[in-house]
């Protein structure tokens, strides 16, 4: 009678939900969370820390009857070993070609038991508090989660959340070439908090080297707006209809853009702040050494890395362009020439990657205020003075 009461609530068959609204799906969070604390108070005395003690709450009748396990761990039917949480047995990596298998985006309710696992993703985590509280451990720091917090991990970022007793929280985990792919590159242009840093510059930063950020947690302050989004993008992830993984990206997309209206006092954001100077270091080496045919292009080709990212890195660290850049190492070069040898002007040119002395001269004279010959003899000139001074 109450299985039967449930699925006419949640119209739950057998091929999984169907024509589920979010009220519907809060009400089965809600209802599934109270089951995890009868689960606890039937088994005071259980390790919560083995797989068996998972195997039999997704065992429960009323989940296994509503096809429901698929809320806590993604039903995929291509592989047979999937269907076993791996990460509670070894967790100390979650790998994203196992857990994206067939999706770009998942979403799970996270477990209200006490499986304390320290888990290390190599892709973007996002929890939402939806009801209660949390506490969410990150190897050095420990931050207290409330109702509305919406928490960005970043991979390989070392992380265990405790949810308290009834609290709710909903993971969407996203895979790390998705979410650094074009389509969310929209987020260039606004800035995250008032440093300036942007959405799509902290997911490209991870698509190359260690990433500065290893989090980023808004203060929702129980905003309708963001828990509506994130019920949405659970019933459409849960439902499995046409254009699924189309209408999550809009949903997600829509959910940073609510997002980026927060004030800073309502962000935190953890940065190790080192990841971009390594990166400007590799392409400022190449560039030195590389001047005679050095340009974006080449550079982005060479180094695996997308001529937005490097120009991105390069504007942070110095303040210029890209090309300045260039442009001031070609002319610091050529200086050299001029006064260390008596090399012709044409094969300076050459040397620095200029198309010939006339190019030369021009940039030279638009930076020096003179032209490269004046240079070398004002050089000269004052060299000379200095020596019959001496004598």
């Amino acid at each position: 009678m109450v299985a039967f009461f449930y699925a006419q609530i949640y119209n739950i068959k057998s091929g999984g939900v169907l024509n589920m609204d979010i009220l519907q799906m809060e009400n089965i969070l809600y209802n599934l969370t109270n089951l995890e604390s009868s689960f606890k108070e039937l088994q005071p005395n259980v390790n919560y820390n083995d797989y068996q003690t998972y195997q039999r709450f997704l065992n429960n009748l009323f989940i296994r009857q509503h096809k429901l396990s698929t809320i806590y761990w993604p039903n995929h039917s291509v592989r047979s070993d999937l269907h076993r949480p791996r990460f509670l047995t070894n967790y100390t990596e979650i790998k994203e070609d196992w857990l994206f298998l067939t999706e770009k985006i998942v979403l799970m309710k996270q477990l209200n038991l006490p499986f304390n696992l320290m888990l290390h993703n190599d892709f973007f985590q996002c929890i939402y508090i939806m009801e209660g509280n949390a506490v969410l451990d990150l190897d050095q720091e420990k931050k207290r989660l409330r109702k509305g917090d919406f928490f960005m991990i970043f991979p390989g970022v070392r992380h265990l959340l405790n949810t308290d007793e009834g609290s709710i929280a909903v993971n969407i985990l996203i895979q790390k070439k998705h979410l650094c792919s074009e389509k969310f590159h929209v987020f260039e242009k606004y800035s995250i908090v008032n440093n300036g840093q942007s959405l799509s510059r902290a997911f490209d930063d991870v698509s190359y080297q260690p990433n500065d950020t290893t989090y980023i947690l808004f203060h929702t302050l129980e905003n309708p707006s963001i828990r509506n989004i994130v019920l949405h993008m659970f019933v459409e992830y849960l439902q499995k209809l046409n254009y699924k993984d189309m209408i999550l990206d809009s949903y997600l997309t829509l959910l940073f853009a609510y997002l980026m209206r927060y004030k800073s006092e309502q962000i935190e954001i953890s940065s190790s702040g080192s990841a971009a100077k390594k990166v400007f270091n590799t392409i400022y080496q190449y560039c030195q050494m590389n001047l005679e045919h050095a340009s974006l292009d080449k550079a982005s080709c060479e180094l695996n890395y997308s001529k937005q990212y490097i120009g991105r890195v390069v504007k942070e660290i110095t303040g210029n362009t890209f090309n300045a850049m260039l442009t001031g190492l070609k002319l610091d070069s050529v200086k050299k020439y001029l006064l260390e040898t008596q090399l012709s002007l044409t094969y300076i040119a050459e040397l620095a990657g200029f198309s010939d002395a006339s190019h030369l001269s021009r940039v030279f004279k638009a930076h020096e205020g003179v032209s490269p010959s004046v240079y070398r003899n004002r050089k000269h000139l004052l060299d000379n003075v200095q020596g019959g001074e001496s004598e």
